[in-house]
């Protein structure tokens, strides 16, 4: 049952904002048919280091920080073939699919009464990205050398499931929508501007492997403290990817504005950046506690005393 009526509609737009973020999130997480290379990349490259020193990782290699990555290729493993080819991969695939699924039906239930014509709009987003119309994914880097992997499984079991997530959407848009009473056709272009609104290159590292190797720590220094809570590792990983990025939603900065400014600065002083274009970057990615955009981050230029110290040690993990 939806907790919303009439009188704290504006209210319930506002949650379903964040609610929207995560159940995009969650599906642009899923692969797309013709990503699957580089979202196995990413798979491996994203497992994080075991908690015992020296110890092997649930697959049965080395910890992950001493996997070499080269040039954007990565070699499996033995065990990593045969956790591939013995269908083990699909089950990783399978809590992407639950999680979308689950998130799915909690915001249908949560807005379907009150916010359902907002909701139609998240819909069409989502229906129009599983068809693959965007061309932009955040598995767009990375490739596998191995010649032996067993694809059509994987290949078959992403193509099935895409599938009947479009029936289900297309299914809930119709709930929402009988009889299309409320007149929403968004056409192509409209839908593929939504996702070009939302794609921003991050910022480029110079070092992406020390970045990488330190990841957890620089994770845990950052979040709360400066970036909200509910951060997840994902947001802050493609933030310093330097690739375009899909970001339904602004990282948001909870610590001060000259801090911020100061984090950037020492960024790129400490060459640590590829770009001198981090202000532009930062005031398209990253927003305050009020959820508004950073605007003349450049002109914020005064020290924080009570932060300086917190950051230097952080920048030096990058």
């Amino acid at each position: 049952m939806s907790t919303f009526n009439s009188s704290n509609y504006l209210e319930g737009l506002k949650s379903l904002e964040l609610d929207e973020r995560n159940l995009l999130s969650s599906l642009f997480a899923i692969p797309l048919l013709d990503n699957l290379e580089g979202w196995l990349y990413n798979y491996f490259y994203k497992l994080q280091t075991p908690i015992i020193p020296g110890s092997k990782d649930f697959i049965g290699n080395p910890p992950f920080y001493k996997r070499e990555f080269l040039d954007d290729k990565y070699l499996l493993s033995k065990e990593e073939v045969v956790f591939f080819n013995n269908g083990e991969i699909l089950k990783e695939l399978d809590k992407l699919y639950g999680n979308f699924h689950s998130k799915l039906r909690n915001i249908h239930l949560e807005y379907g009464n009150n916010c359902a014509f907002e909701l139609l709009k998240t819909y069409a987003h989502c229906v129009y990205w599983l068809k693959d119309y965007s061309h932009i994914s955040p598995f767009m880097k990375g490739k596998i050398e191995n010649v032996n992997l067993d694809w059509s499984p994987i290949l078959s079991f992403v193509k099935k499931h895409t599938d009947e997530l479009i029936s289900e959407l297309d299914w809930r848009m119709n709930r929402l929508n009988p009889n299309n009473y409320r007149n929403y056709n968004p056409s192509d272009q409209e839908l593929k501007m939504y996702f070009k609104a939302i794609t921003v290159k991050g910022f480029k590292l110079i070092d992406e492997q020390k970045f990488k190797s330190n990841f957890e720590q620089i994770y845990n220094l950052l979040v709360p403290t400066f970036f909200y809570r509910d951060t997840t590792v994902e947001e802050l990983d493609k933030l310093f990817r330097g690739n375009s990025q899909l970001f339904p939603s602004p990282v948001v900065w909870v610590g001060n504005t000259n801090t911020l400014s100061y984090f950037l600065r020492k960024l790129h002083d400490k060459h640590k950046l590829s770009k001198n274009t981090f202000f532009k970057t930062a005031e398209k990615l990253i927003a305050g506690k009020d959820g508004k955009l950073f605007e003349n981050l450049k002109n914020s230029r005064s020290h924080p005393k009570n932060d300086a110290e917190k950051i230097d040690s952080i920048i030096d993990l990058f």
